[in-house]
């Protein structure tokens, strides 16, 4: 029996996938747990169609975070900050702070811990794992 995987399962396939099971397995325990449905129905159209627009729009989103990080890509960032000495801040500059002078959500700018010192510092921004940008962050005493 043919059937399209509405969710993925383990040894037989993805989200989206047309596998071949015996019709023992799909009616008793594909079919009644909503892991697949059988491929001559209309809801199957329904399910293919979606997945080839959420495809779609994935793609869109994807070319939307490379645009924006060849944007940012050496941009600099300016920060003035009070002194509790010579060279340290009083407080720090974190990823929220880089993240509103960039316009960018702060889940983007990867930093270990705050800034805590003057100087100029690289901050990676990674929107996903192959798209990753790096922006100059600028610290000076007020």
């Amino acid at each position: 029996m043919k059937v399209l995987l509405r969710k993925n399962v383990a040894g037989l396939g993805k989200v989206g996938e047309t596998v071949e099971v015996k019709d023992g397995y799909a009616q008793n325990f594909l079919l009644p747990q909503k892991l697949a449905t059988l491929l001559q129905t209309t809801e199957a159209k329904n399910i293919t169609a979606a997945l080839a627009g959420a495809s779609a729009q994935k793609q869109a989103e994807v070319e939307a975070l490379r645009t924006q990080a060849k944007t940012l890509s050496g941009q600099i960032v300016h920060f003035t900050a009070k002194a509790s000495t010579p060279e340290k801040l009083f407080g720090s500059i974190g990823a929220t702070e880089i993240a509103q002078k960039l316009g960018i959500d702060k889940k983007y700018v990867v930093l270990d811990k705050p800034i805590r010192t003057f100087g100029e510092f690289s901050v990676p921004v990674r929107f996903k794992q192959d798209i990753e940008t790096r922006v100059t962050v600028q610290i000076e005493a007020e």
